[in-house]
Order: structure tokens, then C-alpha cells, then sequence
């Protein structure tokens, strides 16, 4: 401008100050020169599954595990237990390997839904229930064995309910597993009893076609004649015709395995007048 200096020049050189003065903005201090500036800055590198395990568990498309689904099922909310059984079905519809690996654990979650009138009233609920039945019971007989009494109270307990959506329920399930474990639905003397029962009573479904399966793959596991053998209880009497006497020399009943224990089973599934099985017959005519 006007009234600056210009630098004077030699040759082509500008010549400049060895010492210029910095000139500071208002409100600022200049920094000491002998300060030693401890600030840093960090940048943050993000690997994606840096920390994933190689021997996670199976999750279903929600992310849950077995061990989720299973807590869930007991949950109070219904859409929960729903859920629980959906995403159940699905994971183990793609891990089958699970339902042996952890057979006892699911059956005691997922038995307990037999006695929810919430399901048996809900048609899509109870088509998802039932199809997870049918993945549980395409295991062997022998490694259903050890969760079936659990299973088999469940079902007995659905067949005397006061609603009758979950006597059907329950019936179609018990259906399922006489078709899939006859064996040992015939050791289980207390389950036919149930199924009589309820034949006999009023609380019978008024549903033919289900009524008339289930008597057809009753008398399949039940009526064999070898069966028929270990049901019917012999008394040995002794008549003295000379003295008048009618004396019981012994009886016999069918063979159960003593040692056997079950919280479920009150007396070793013992019974010791089982109900006779003809009037089944006069149903199935009506």
C-alpha cells in the first residue's frame, strides 16, 4: 500500500529478516518455544469377527440359540412361547444333529406346551407345534427312551383337560407317538388307561376322523395277541366241593420292571384293573 516499505533489493534477492516478528491474532497467546506439545490423536481399526469364535452354536434366523429358545418357551407372553416354537422349528429343521445332542432338554420345554390352551386354540401355532413334534419324533425308539416318561405325563394330562381344544391337541399328538414308538406306548400300561378313559367319558372329541385313527393305532400297538397276554390278570382258585370253599391259590399279573422309577409314574406303572378295550368297537360303529 501507500505508505508500507519495500524491501530492499540486491540483484534478485530479497532480503528478509533473520528475526521477524509473528504477529498474534486479538485473544491469542503465543506459545512457548520451549513447550513440549504431549497431545496425540488415535484412529480406531475395526476387523470384522476379530473375535468370532470357530465353534459357535447354531442360531436361528433370529440370532437365538438352543438354550434361548428353550428359555423363551417358558416365557409368560404367548407371542413369545410362539416365537420360541417357530425359530425352534426352524433350527432344528437345518441342525437335526441337536434333537439327539439335546433330546431330554427339549422334550421338557416343548412337552409342556400339550397343556397350553393358548396353542390348541390357535390353529397356526398348533400346526407349528405339531410339526415340531414330528421332528422330535423321527429319533430312534431307543433315544426317546429316556425323555418319554416326561412326554407321556404331558400328553395323559392334555387328554383329561377341561378344554376341549387341548384334549384334541393332545390326542393328535398321541397319535403321532403310537405311530412312531409303538414299543413303548405298549410298556406303558398307565397310557392306555388314559386313552380308555377318555373314549369312555363325555369328553370325548366329537371329531370322527380323529376319533376313528386314533382307536385304529390304539388297537395296532395294544390288541396284539401278545399284548393281550400281559394285560389280563390270572387267578388260580382251588374248589373243594365237599367242604363248600372257593380258596385263591395265587394270582397273576402282568410283568413290570421293578426297578424301574419315574417321578411321574406313581406306582410303576402298574395297573391292576385295566379297563377292558370291547367298546371300542361300538364307537367305531356309530
Amino acid at each position: 500500500m501507500g505508505n508500507q516499505k519495500k524491501p530492499k533489493v540486491a540483484g534478485n534477492v530479497i532480503k528478509s529478516k533473520t528475526f521477524a516478528k509473528r504477529k498474534i491474532k486479538v485473544g491469542k497467546t503465543l506459545k512457548k518455544t520451549n513447550a513440549t506439545d504431549s497431545s496425540f490423536t488415535t484412529k480406531s481399526v475395526v476387523i470384522l469377527k476379530q473375535f468370532a469364535d470357530s465353534t459357535t452354536e447354531p442360531v436361528s434366523h433370529r440370532g437365538l440359540t438352543l438354550k434361548d429358545l428353550n428359555t423363551q418357551i417358558g416365557h409368560s407372553g404367548f407371542n413369545f412361547r410362539k416365537d420360541a416354537v417357530l425359530g425352534m422349528k426352524q433350527l432344528l429343521a437345518d441342525n437335526p444333529e441337536l434333537i439327539v445332542n439335546h433330546l431330554y432338554d427339549i422334550v421338557s420345554s416343548v412337552g409342556r406346551l400339550l397343556i397350553d390352551d393358548n396353542f390348541a386354540s390357535n390353529k397356526a401355532a398348533s400346526g407349528n407345534l405339531r410339526a415340531l413334534f414330528k421332528l422330535l419324533f423321527s429319533v430312534p425308539e431307543k433315544a426317546m427312551s429316556t425323555p418319554f416318561p416326561i412326554l407321556k405325563s404331558h400328553i395323559r394330562i392334555s387328554l383329561t383337560h377341561k378344554k376341549l381344544p387341548v384334549r384334541i391337541f393332545g390326542l393328535s399328538i398321541l397319535n403321532m407317538m403310537m405311530e412312531s414308538y409303538p414299543g413303548l406306548c405298549r410298556q406303558s400300561l398307565d397310557l392306555r388307561e388314559s386313552f380308555l378313559s377318555l373314549m369312555q367319558s363325555q369328553k370325548r372329541p366329537s371329531d370322527t376322523i380323529l376319533v376313528s385313527n386314533s382307536i385304529s393305532l390304539f388297537k395296532s400297538v395294544y390288541e396284539t395277541p401278545e399284548q393281550r397276554k400281559t394285560i389280563v390278570r390270572t387267578d388260580e382258585m382251588q374248589l373243594s366241593i365237599s367242604q363248600l370253599t372257593l380258596t385263591k391259590l395265587s394270582t397273576t399279573l402282568p410283568d413290570f420292571d421293578r426297578f424301574r422309577f419315574s417321578v411321574f409314574d406313581s406306582d410303576y406303572e402298574k395297573v391292576k384293573n385295566p379297563i377292558d378295550s370291547s367298546f371300542l368297537e361300538d364307537i367305531l360303529g356309530q
